[in-house]
């Protein structure tokens, strides 16, 4: 095919319409085919300079500035991460605005800055204040991690239920296990954040892994019983599993229980959160991005502080607190 080529290159039109007519069918498709090879270019090999972009980082706080590069594919968690990193931060304590641009990246592991960032490489970096659980009290304390885990952004609960529920953002928090070897005849075991107490206006993020039967999810008094079943405690706010029914708890009574609640909810993955603002004393549940129950107005005045239970060994679940 090669000869034939090369032989129609030097040749007349006439000379090649009198070779092409006796060519058979398989033998011109192979022409065709080569010519084709001919005509297309090779793709390219991705270098280390084009799969990588590099970034002029402006820290907002106090106008200091650096280069950053970053592969193409790296998300905007990892964008977070790396500048955080320069200033021994937490990547949740950094929000990252493309240059003219008024609404910050989303922190994700699912989206890719060099996409949200477009042609801009001009950042701007916003340190924000982040919630500092401290030292864990209780009996769960000792198994107690720093996690960064996927949930809704805050702006899904602050936008009156128009938000789509298939966009998340990275967050970061304490994730809460009961070991499997923790054997107790206690009814329930509870961790609580009593370092810092939760003030402002807040949302509480949940990812639930593991519910094996009854759970409390919220905010309690510093003199809660962390040995007791949250539902009967007077000291507990907040969102309540009784184990075959999804409530809302209020000084050991329910003021909600959902229509559709069963055992098998609440569990594997499942996505709950609390606003709440301690300005007005209320609270507000949801169930994914959706409101569970009616606004509460009656908290108390004394300081409360994040409190995860569990009524089971094997379960886990994450907590996230941010600032409105």
């Amino acid at each position: 095919m090669e000869d034939l080529l090369l032989k129609l290159q030097d040749s007349s039109p006439a000379t090649v319409a009198e070779t092409l007519a006796l060519l058979l069918p398989e033998d011109m498709q192979r022409l065709k085919d080569a010519l084709n090879l001919l005509e297309t270019p090779a793709s390219p090999t991705k270098t280390e300079s084009s799969s990588c972009v590099s970034y002029h980082v402006m820290m907002v706080v106090d106008g200091s500035d650096f280069e950053l590069t970053l592969n193409r594919e790296a998300s905007t968690f990892d964008a977070c991460v790396a500048i955080a990193a320069r200033k021994n931060l937490r990547a949740s304590q950094v929000k990252l605005l493309a240059a003219g641009q008024s609404q910050p990246v989303r922190m994700s592991k699912m989206m890719q800055f060099h996409s949200e960032m477009g042609e801009c490489t001009e950042v701007l970096a916003i340190i924000t204040v982040g919630y500092d659980f401290g030292q864990p009290k209780g009996p769960l304390a000792t198994s107690c991690s720093d996690i960064t885990f996927e949930h809704f952004p805050v702006s899904a609960y602050l936008s009156d239920g128009t938000h789509s529920s298939d966009t998340l953002e990275s967050c970061d928090g304490q994730e809460v296990s009961w070991p499997l070897s923790c054997e107790t005849s206690k009814p329930a075991l509870s961790v609580l954040f009593s370092d810092h107490p939760v003030c402002g206006k807040i949302l509480m993020r949940f990812l639930v892994h593991q519910r094996t039967y009854a759970l409390g999810l919220g905010v309690a008094l510093v003199d809660m019983d962390l040995e007791t079943d949250p539902e009967y405690s007077e000291h507990f706010f907040g969102l309540y599993h009784g184990g075959y029914s999804d409530n809302v708890c209020m000084q050991a009574r329910r003021t909600f229980t959902g229509q559709d609640g069963t055992k098998h909810t609440w569990t594997g993955g499942a996505r709950l959160a609390i606003l709440f603002d301690f300005e007005e004393r209320s609270m507000q549940c949801y169930e994914g991005v959706q409101r569970f129950g009616h606004k509460h107005s009656w908290l108390p005045t004394e300081d409360l502080y994040p409190v995860v239970s569990f009524c089971r060994p094997g379960d886990r679940a994450c907590i996230s607190v941010s600032f409105c």
